[in-house]
């Protein structure tokens, strides 16, 4: 296969880009709006001489294109955007062209309805090729020249992936229909492949009979505007080049047979059967009895087909039997991101339903998550057919329910295209606890699992939250270092802001029945994640740009203070967690985010010159001391979740005492028993932390100096995640249940949650101990933390390489090894190591006097900090 290079602008100059669109955004004539709109494309076009010296395509289309180049799949796209600011791929296609004629095919679709991937825009597919070759240079432009057939194959009212939050099985088993989504998915895929031209992507296909493509009208305004529309056009109004790696894709296959049974079609029987999802849900398996699977053994060693022979369709048999399919249930081995494919043969007209699970409940596939119904449905051609699915899914399993089937069904390859953003492996962490060792390395599988072109939430839900972007921007950090995802968040989310300072909560956001500044406080994790962006990728440019950003939202939310500093009602919904919690009023845990935020924000103004950081230090020590004073409650020794009408709640959390350490809010004196209470089990009459609020369960007891304490409950609370076999991070405590209100309930929950993938952040800087200190970890804090461990050892990335640590302790001394890479200097916390008064350290291997030691600053009572430089490092004390 020829290679192509796909650029984007993080490693290619901003040349890249066209000097001037002259592209037309182009669609079907006459479909102008609608919802899931497909659209086939082809442009031929010639190369003079042997070869293009230079052939660059900027291509992009509403919602998402797939393009070949003579018959040869390339790329997807585009990244996900909102269509104001439309994201654009650049491509380098010289190495793909020959001599003489090629063409350009392109399958584009249109959701018509907000997805996570893309905003409410219009139909419209963008393409500018410019090449240079023996005739000299000249653009091909998406315009009237190129040839376009309608995507009459595709079901245009099949149902969406993603509906209402009322309970997808159980709506499913009633067959009843969906009101609309609130978390706005694709569309089922429902293809017919008897209407798909064969080899329409082909060099060679005849397309003679297709009709011109449409140049895209200008909307309707006043006054009309009289001059045709170019590539800048509502609601396109800006263009913008990908600025984050394309991800990897990779063949999996589906190998194992899982399970193989016949179906009674309750569905067809009662009428039902145009909704692929709804006849997985009704359908009724039995032993294999009338029907039979065929070469299973050639299968799973990749050397023929996997025959699935239906049982008879006679009239008598169904008399006798009812309808009868069969259905195979597919094993990949472990769950992937991926788009589906297959390679499948059977009768013309056969309908084949697709589920997909990432793992299974009681035995048997949960194709329906939440509110979100996984399935597809493809309609045989008679020959060969070979389909990849548009939207791509999280799954392991893959079910494949054969239908008015009156012949075997053959599949000749199953399983999808893996897609992957290209985490580097750069950190790492390895203890003398394997249990902790797992929690790390799922932890950071989970962030793999999680991102696609972005931070999402989930893969169900599959939504660029700040909020949960948050949590996995900071385990990536610490597990492989990549900056792209979090700055494209940080910019999409500025470009959103409101007038009054405010943020959705997502990008692009897809909550049409809410307010758009919805969970308010994902503002206050965008200016966390601001500083912390800047912090660990050193990026100044970006963080100077996004200032003003910060600023804005900051001055919105000091208008919501009351007289005494907090915020208390606030105007907007805000989430904090699954959890039952008390939101009225002034709450404790909305409040602990607002002075986390000022204090990071007063930090990275103090890093830039600018602003007022002592003025938000001094806002966010008000607001300490208001829930210090007014939300603890000395009889109980806790702290209460809110005040509200100056009486504090009844309701006592988890959460509000583990932030409340976190951020310092508990006086020292309270703090042991706060300490205790948290690392005991789980109390009747307090509300726990569902997985997604763990992370301030840990960093509130290492804080407290509980740091064994710490790792005993993150080993406890995970380790059903950790006993399984999935190696990740859920997004409850069960996999086949949610905790909403207070009260269980029947729902098939994600395996894999932005929130929970924390453990590489937090066990970077308490165990392994590395704290970055300045952009770009100019500077590392090295510190030590007692958390019951006798070796830590690993890898922190940073710009400029990893640091390494190794960390032994014994009963009788505290040994460090220590590498910092060029441009990374260090200080040691000397108080950390704690030392013998009048100890002797010994600093690669010399040994000096502590008062010889050059001090940063003194700040602690045996010392201060020791300057290190880029290097290796060994240091070694005795205990206390």
């Amino acid at each position: 296969m020829k290679s192509m290079i796909k650029l984007w602008r993080g490693n290619c100059p901003d040349e890249a880009r066209p000097n001037r669109w002259n592209a037309r955004w182009i669609w079907r004539r006459g479909e102008c709006a609608g919802t899931n709109l497909y659209l086939l494309l082809r442009r031929a076009f010639r190369i003079e001489g042997a070869k293009a010296a230079r052939a660059r395509l900027y291509i992009a289309a509403d919602s998402s294109y797939r393009l070949w180049v003579n018959g040869q799949f390339v790329c997807r796209g585009p990244a996900r955007c909102a269509p104001q600011r439309q994201a654009f791929d650049i491509l380098d296609l010289a190495p793909l062209l020959r001599p003489g004629r090629n063409i350009l095919a392109v399958l584009a679709h249109h959701n018509g309805a907000a997805t996570p991937q893309h905003n409410l825009g219009r139909p419209g597919f963008l393409a500018q090729l410019e090449i240079e070759d023996k005739a000299g240079a000249r653009e091909i432009l998406s315009g009237e020249t190129w040839l376009a057939s309608p995507g009459h194959a595709w079901r245009r009212n099949a149902p969406r992936e993603t509906q209402n939050d009322g309970g997808a099985g159980r709506d499913l088993a009633q067959g009843a229909p969906m009101p609309p989504p609130r978390f706005g998915r694709g569309f089922t895929e429902i293809l017919d492949m008897r209407r798909m031209p064969r080899g329409w992507e082909s060099l060679d296909f005849d397309d003679s009979d297709w009709e011109r493509a449409a140049v895209v009208p200008q909307p309707y305004g006043w006054p009309t505007r009289s001059e045709a529309p170019g590539a800048i056009v509502r609601p396109w109004t800006a263009l913008e080049a990908r600025d984050i790696p394309w991800l990897d894709e990779t063949p999996a296959r589906a190998a194992r047979l899982h399970r193989a049974d016949e179906v009674v079609e309750y569905a067809k029987l009662s009428g039902l059967g145009d909704d692929p999802a709804l006849c997985l849900a009704q359908d009724i398996h039995a032993p294999l009895r009338h029907a039979r699977v065929e070469g299973e053994a050639a299968w799973r060693e990749g050397t023929g087909p996997l025959v699935l022979v239906p049982a008879p369709a006679t009239d008598a048999f169904i008399l006798k039997y009812g309808i009868r399919g069969i259905r195979a249930v597919l094993d990949l081995g472990d769950g992937m991101n991926g788009h589906a494919r297959l390679e499948i043969e059977g009768p013309r007209g056969a309908v084949v339903d697709i589920a997909y699970a990432p793992h299974l409940v009681g035995g048997e596939i949960a194709f329906t998550l939440m509110n979100t119904r996984n399935a597809d449905r493809l309609i045989l051609s008679g020959e060969r057919d070979v389909w990849e699915a548009i939207n791509w899914r999280y799954f392991r399993y893959l079910a494949l329910t054969a239908r008015a089937a009156d012949g075997p069904i053959k599949i000749h390859w199953a399983g999808m295209t893996r897609i992957g953003y290209p985490f580097e492996e750069r950190g790492a962490f390895e203890s003398s606890d394997r249990r902790l060792d797992a929690l790390w390395r799922a932890g950071a599988k989970t962030v793999r699992i999680v991102t696609s072109d972005a931070f999402q939430d989930n893969y169900r839900e599959q939504l660029q939250y700040h909020q949960t972007g948050y949590y996995s921007a900071r385990a990536n950090w610490a597990a492989f270092g990549d900056p792209h995802l979090q700055r494209r968040l940080l910019i999409q989310g500025a470009q959103a802001q409101f007038a009054e300072g405010l943020m959705p909560p997502m990008h692009p956001g897809v909550l049409p029945d809410k307010n758009p500044s919805c969970i308010i406080e994902s503002n206050l994790f965008y200016v966390m994640a601001w500083r912390d962006y800047w912090l660990r990728s050193g990026d100044g440019e970006t963080a100077r740009r996004l200032a003003p950003v910060v600023e804005r939202a900051l001055s919105r939310f000091a208008e919501l203070e009351n007289d005494e500093g907090a915020i208390e009602d606030p105007p907007y919904e805000y989430w904090i967690d699954h959890a039952p919690l008390d939101r009225c009023g002034a709450n404790l845990c909305f409040n602990a985010f607002y002075i986390m935020a000022l204090e990071n924000a007063a930090q990275a103004f103090e890093w830039l010159g600018a602003g007022d950081p002592a003025a938000l230090l001094a806002r966010a020590e008000r607001t300490r001391r208001f829930l210090r004073r007014r939300l603890f409650d000395s009889r109980r020794g806790v702290f209460a979740d809110a005040l509200a009408g100056g009486r504090r709640s009844a309701v006592v959390s988890e959460h509000a005492n583990a932030i409340a350490l976190h951020c310092a809010i508990a006086a020292p004196k309270a703090v042991p028993a706060i300490a205790q209470w948290l690392a005991g089990s789980p109390r009747g009459d307090a509300v726990a932390v569902s997985p997604l609020f763990m992370f301030y369960m840990a960093e509130g007891l290492f804080r407290a100096g509980e740091g064994a304490q710490a790792i005993r409950l993150l080993k406890r609370r995970f380790g059903p995640m950790l006993d399984s076999d999935y190696g990740t991070l859920w997004e409850d405590w069960a996999l086949i249940a949610r905790k909403s209100s207070g009260a269980w309930r029947p729902a098939a929950r994600c395996l894999a949650q932005a929130e929970s993938a924390f453990p590489p952040d937090t066990l970077g800087r308490w165990a392994l101990g590395v704290w970055p200190q300045t952009p770009g970890i100019g500077l590392a804090r090295i510190r030590y933390s007692e958390c019951g461990l006798k070796k830590i050892g690993g890898r922190v990335p940073a710009p400029q390489g990893n640091i390494e640590v190794e960390w032994s302790v014994s009963a009788k001394r505290r040994r460090l090894r220590l590498c910092l890479p060029p441009g990374v200097r260090g200080e040691l916390d000397i108080a950390s190591m704690k030392a013998r008064h009048g100890w002797r350290p010994r600093l690669d291997g010399s040994s000096v006097d502590a008062g010889q030691w050059p001090a940063a600053r003194p700040s602690a009572p045996d010392g201060g900090f020791v300057a290190l430089d880029s290097g290796e490092h060994e240091i070694a004390a005795e205990i206390e």
